[in-house]
């Protein structure tokens, strides 16, 4: 220890010196002249685009980007400041700088009509390659020359549309604005194709674009291929080129391998979802910056205030907004759920996170679609009747809180049910337990809640064929933000409620003695049918735990069959809001008890290991694939037609018998497909999936059925 301490003593002051000299030797590398320029100009101007990413663009109203960060790198080297000027398109970028509005264009290609106004810097600080993107169905565009006679967007002012009309001067020009408005020409079909950097394209695309595109390089084209940008400066300040170059050449290899790497080998995005946002829409999201949302400050675990914080499950669906969309959602703190509704009406919040339709509030407030509805139940004391039904209800008198605006449909659905208006669900549940009332009525997540954490005494009675649809209520000046937010909600996909609701469930019980107790448990369980999950919130439990509840299974790691059931009934409830279709796949592997037998359970065990990832790796995001029992598998597909998720199961059928099992082989499965009708239970779902899977057996396995096929075929033995 004493020797290396010893040596340390030695090299420390020999590093340090060594690091002064080399800064002292960049210092000395400007001439007295650059010196003076840096002395008389100490902050650069430095343009700053909206729409060029991955190297110059705005997110969360932050600048960021490849050539952003490359400049504010090349200011800390010779100790500058920078100020961006923000410039609505390319064209004006060149105009400023041709006007000395701007000192710097951080990322151009130096032609012979840029040398007129500006200087250029003689590092090659950006290699990029063109391509063209064009629709999917347009299989025939793989270069410049098949667009002869057709239409290509280019925006205004690149440097390659001189060299385009020079060598394909019978392809019809179409200038746009930005990279874009390119983009969105050729979704429209006003255009063949848009021709842009494959970086750009490709995060477009990747990000924000959900339209069947294809992007096609034009590396090999020797004129319009690849080429370099570096930085421009207005001409009158050459020596700011020169400044330029030794800050570029005094970056290590690695700072500048790093930063490539950063940007331009993955591209950055917050993206949760591909949105087809207009761009109409992202100059409104770009020029909001922000959207300040009001929540209910008393309504764990929905949602609610703790120490000046906004808690709850909402909070998890603000960070999906925040991230889909590509902006910062900030609280707005209110008082009361009253203040919240003042605040969205004067125009103090943007929106409010939960919210139902109601007609006094109309004027001031217009809705997005449900993302959320919370089942109803009745909270009564352990020391009354049990009231299982809401026929126990009748001539009672039962709490309800007057803000949630229920009243109206509760007497007209239970006119013998006396309802009494409460405050809030404390003030309710604690006049039940001082049995002022009989009992109260309220979303049962939030009953639950307040039963775990405050009213040991008190238990879910009954539950009501009642729901809270709820969506997100915007102020109505902000209605185009409405129509952003329903993209996002549409977007919404069983992962992300699953996830939600994996987090913040609470998986600790009451032992129970009685059935009563034993059904407010299992009620929990029904929050899953139509909710979308709990938000986080500190649950101070004063039970002993019973067990843990798993969401997979041990063995795969796929979602186990109590997630599957959760999934299932979540899709059931939000097909009853959007009436989009979903699908569900059942996989069952061939001749299973047969390989056990021969190869013993642990070979087994890795084939099903094996399998399962096969299944996971050729499913698509939005899909969710979980283990049914034993050897057969499951996956739900949201948004697919029975005919899409036929497909699915031959993509996958196709994959298992290309894969190579361990110690067995090849291996396959067959399988059986069913799509989900309003005047179906899940229960006749997974019945009809079983059907077409049995099917598929007895045909030979390995084989897909669907269940419309088998129906076709078997009409007597369908029902």
């Amino acid at each position: 220890m004493y020797k290396f301490s010893h040596i340390l003593r030695w090299i420390l002051p020999l590093v340090v010196t060594l690091i002064l000299v080399a800064r002292a030797q960049g210092e000395e590398a400007l001439t007295a002249k650059e010196k003076l320029f840096l002395e008389r100009h100490s902050v650069w101007k430095v343009h700053s685009e909206d729409y060029w990413p991955p190297f110059n663009y705005r997110e969360f109203g932050e600048r960021k980007g490849y050539s952003t960060e490359l400049v504010l790198l090349l200011a800390q080297q010779v100790g500058t400041k920078v100020e961006f000027v923000d410039v609505a398109d390319w064209a004006e970028a060149l105009d400023k700088l041709k006007a000395k509005e701007l000192d710097i264009i951080s990322n151009m290609t130096p032609t012979q009509e840029g040398q007129q106004f500006a200087k250029f810097a003689d590092s090659r600080t950006i290699a990029v390659t063109n391509a063209l993107v064009s629709s999917d169905a347009i299989n025939s565009i793989t270069k410049l020359s098949d667009l002869i006679g057709k239409s290509l967007a280019v925006v205004q002012g690149a440097a390659e549309i001189p060299v385009i009309r020079e060598n394909y001067p019978e392809i019809r020009l179409v200038e746009t604005q930005d990279t874009l408005h390119s983009i969105e020409k050729v979704v429209s079909g006003r255009v063949t194709a848009a021709f842009d950097s494959e970086h750009v394209l490709r995060f477009y695309l990747e990000n924000y674009i959900d339209s069947p595109l294809r992007v096609t390089s034009l590396a090999e084209n020797v004129n319009l291929g690849v080429y370099y940008q570096t930085l421009a400066v207005r001409k009158d300040r050459p020596e700011l080129a020169s400044i330029l170059d030794k800050a570029y050449l005094s970056l290590s290899p690695e700072t500048i391998q790093s930063l490539k790497r950063k940007w331009l080998t993955n591209n950055q995005t917050n993206k949760v979802n591909v949105l087809n946002l207009n761009r109409d829409e992202r100059m409104y999201l770009n020029e909001k910056q922000v959207i300040r949302y009001c929540t209910h400050p008393d309504f764990l675990p929905v949602e609610g205030t703790l120490d000046g914080k906004a808690q709850g499950m909402t909070g998890e669906y603000v960070q999906y907004f925040e991230k889909s969309l590509a902006i910062k959602f900030e609280h707005v703190l209110s008082a009361s759920w009253k203040e919240s509704l003042q605040n969205i009406e004067a125009g103090k919040c943007d929106v409010l996170t939960l919210s139902r339709p109601n007609k006094s509030r109309l004027d001031y407030m217009t809705y997005t679609q449900p993302y959320l509805s919370l089942p109803v139940a009745v909270a009564i004391h352990q020391n009354t009747p049990y009231a299982a039904e809401i026929s126990a209800l009748v001539g009672r008198y039962v709490g309800f809180n007057r803000n949630h605006g229920l009243a109206d449909e509760f007497r007209e659905r239970y006119p013998d049910v006396n309802f009494v208006p409460v405050d809030s669900a404390f003030t309710g549940l604690q006049m039940v337990e001082n049995k002022e009332l009989f009992g109260f009525i309220g979303a049962l997540p939030v009953v639950t809640y307040h039963l775990q954490n405050y009213f040991p005494n008190l238990m879910v009675g009954s539950r009501m064929n009642q729901s809270f649809p709820l969506s997100v209520g915007v102020n109505k000046a902000e209605e185009k933000l409405a129509n952003i937010l329903n993209k996002a909600i549409e977007k919404m996909d069983i992962r992300l409620h699953s996830s939600i609701l994996n987090s913040w469930t609470p998986v600790n019980y009451k032992p129970v003695s009685d059935n009563r107790l034993v059904w407010a448990v299992l009620t929990i369980g029904f929050i899953v049918v139509c909710a979308i999950g709990y938000s986080y919130y500190v649950l101070q439990m004063k039970y002993r735990k019973l067990e843990e509840l798993s969401t997979k299974d041990q063995l795969t790691g796929l979602y186990n069959r109590y997630t599957i059931d959760t999934v299932l009934a979540e899709q059931v409830a939000q097909f009853g809001f959007s009436r989009k279709p979903f699908s569900v796949i059942l996989g069952d592997i061939d001749h299973f008890k047969i390989l056990n037998d021969r190869y013993g359970h642990l070979i087994g065990d890795q084939a099903l290991i094996t399998m399962s990832r096969v299944f996971e790796e050729n499913i698509s995001d939005s899909d969710l694939v979980g283990r049914w029992g034993g050897e057969e598998l499951i996956v739900i597909c949201p948004g697919k037609t029975e005919e899409q998720a036929e497909y699915l199961a031959e993509t996958l059928r196709l994959a298992i018998n290309a894969e190579y099992f361990d110690e067995v082989g090849t291996m396959s499965c067959s399988f059986g497909v069913a799509q989900y009708f309003a005047k179906h239970s899940i229960t006749d779902l997974m019945q009809r999936a079983d059907r077409a899977l049995y099917h598929s057996k007895r045909m030979g396995r390995n084989t897909v059925t669907s269940y419309t096929d088998f129906h076709l075929q078997y009409k007597g033995d369908a029902t």
